[in-house]
């Protein structure tokens, strides 16, 4: 049986997942680069860069989408090997994925928009936010086995 706890200097610690703070830090590179980081930032942060390349080498699309794929099963199989008895494990890749492509399209969107007041900049960051949310829920899930809160009616929940 797999064990959710390693020692750390001779306690107990459990292995969880990053949360959304240190996501965005990955895909901005600050995060996941330093021996001793999560692997999923250092995964995260993969996926953000993919996501930049995807934006301007449009002949290596098939590349980019084998390599997205890749980084989306490291993630899932590593969330599959050390949270033991991970409900919904198999999201949490594509979750990554999902949020990276949301922030590298929010960051484009800022850096190319006439002003930052602009409704698209707007946009694209409430995506970002909204799946940033989305990725707490699947945490507290994955984790706690805590199922998120239903969506208010009218409202549906990020894809």
């Amino acid at each position: 049986m797999r064990s959710g706890f390693f020692l750390v200097g001779g306690s107990s610690a459990r292995l969880t997942l990053p949360d959304w703070h240190a996501l965005l830090a990955a895909f901005r590179g600050a995060r996941g680069v330093l021996p001793g980081d999560h692997l999923i930032l250092r995964w995260a942060g993969s996926l953000a860069h993919v996501h930049r390349i995807g934006h301007v080498r449009f002949d290596r699309a098939a590349q980019i989408d084998h390599r997205r794929c890749e980084l989306v099963e490291l993630i899932t199989n590593w969330v599959d090997t050390h949270i033991p008895c991970a409900t919904s494990a198999e999201r949490v890749g594509r979750a990554v994925d999902d949020l990276a492509a949301a922030y590298v399209d929010a960051e484009l969107v800022l850096a190319t928009a006439e002003k930052a007041s602009d409704p698209s900049v707007h946009d694209a960051w409430i995506e970002a936010s909204a799946l940033a949310v989305a990725w707490a829920d699947l945490v507290a899930e994955v984790i706690d086995g805590q199922q998120p809160m239903p969506w208010p009616i009218g409202h549906l929940p990020p894809q």
